[in-house]
């Protein structure tokens, strides 16, 4: 770290307002819905593949709004799940479509690949 370069974070947090993650919730962008619908139609009838897991998926892939907290640990109980499903079976098809989804949730092609929606502070 830069000298100096301690004091400009702690001033720029300073004016950053903290919000409950509780009430904050996530829409993905249709290619990243397409390609949570693409992964779910291919480990749908899975035998490796947890059922309640598949459900969130399947949930996932409908585009709605999305708890923020629950969306961080879904994406990673949902690359788990995928890849023991892919060990299992030899699913080559599952792993691509696992390498696309993480493709688009970091910017490709698309750099917009989620919009973070936040409730309206209530004025005292």
């Amino acid at each position: 770290m830069r000298e100096g370069q301690g004091a400009h974070s702690e001033r720029h947090a300073s004016g950053v307002q903290k919000i409950d993650a509780d009430g904050v919730t996530v829409q993905f962008a249709p290619g990243v819905v397409a390609s949570f619908a693409r992964l779910e139609a291919l480990v749908h009838d899975s035998s490796h593949y947890a059922s309640d897991l598949r459900l969130n998926l399947q949930d996932l892939a409908t585009g709605k709004p999305y708890p923020i907290q629950t969306a961080l640990s879904e994406m990673a109980l949902i690359t788990l799940e995928t890849m023991k499903h892919v060990r299992a079976t030899g699913d080559t098809r599952a792993e691509k479509a696992l390498e696309e989804l993480h493709e688009r949730l970091m910017g490709d092609p698309d750099p917009k690949t989620v919009t973070v929606l936040v409730p309206k502070m209530r004025a005292r």
